[in-house]
């Protein structure tokens, strides 16, 4: 249990017998009475937002939570598959718990997922993931121009902006979070 004025973004608690996830939570103190907390709850089940305003010495239960490191296998239909690193169970997921986050999965990738009663509730994609170019079109010589970029698809198919200097097939590092181009990885 924790006070409402505790609340940070991302923590998940139960409220009305259902879990959510904190989208936001701004602290508010009006004129006359005490604190405020106006938060932004999004439900794990019903992936809806939900304005909540409560009050700072309110008592809130917080959801018992385990990270575990998972590997994305595949797709299937509306679901994906996740395999446990640690003792090998699957975990089908629908795109829809996934959000965001998916349009960076491959095969392969690790990936921090959140178990609540052994379900999944939250993905931690890492801030920076490294993959390979598939598709580009070739810097033409002499181009030098400094910060010149072109477009560039790669393998989780999101289509970035890179240097002129790559080529089908290096292997860069992108930002998830702005799906920028960090630098080209050697091997």
């Amino acid at each position: 249990m924790i006070y409402a004025g505790e609340l940070k973004k991302a923590m998940v608690i139960i409220h009305n017998g259902e879990m959510y996830i904190v989208a936001d939570a701004v602290h508010y103190k009006p004129t006359k009475g005490g604190g405020l907390m106006r938060t932004k709850l999004r439900s794990i089940s019903k992936d809806t937002l939900l304005d909540y305003t409560f009050s700072t010495s309110e008592k809130l239960e917080t959801a018992d939570m385990t990270w575990r490191r998972m590997q994305y296998l595949y797709a299937d239909g509306d679901e994906h598959v996740f395999m446990d690193n640690e003792n090998f169970e699957q975990y089908h997921i629908n795109k829809e718990v996934i959000g965001e986050s998916l349009k960076w999965l491959i095969p392969n990738m690790n990936i921090d997922i959140a178990l609540s009663d052994n379900v999944p509730i939250m993905f931690n994609l890492p801030a920076h993931i490294v993959q390979e170019v598939i598709h580009t079109e070739p810097g033409i010589k002499g181009d030098t121009v400094s910060g010149s970029t072109k477009p560039a698809e790669i393998e989780s198919g999101v289509t970035i902006q890179v240097p002129l200097f790559i080529k089908v097939k290096d292997k860069i590092r992108v930002d998830t979070r702005d799906a920028s181009y960090i630098e080209r990885v050697k091997e």
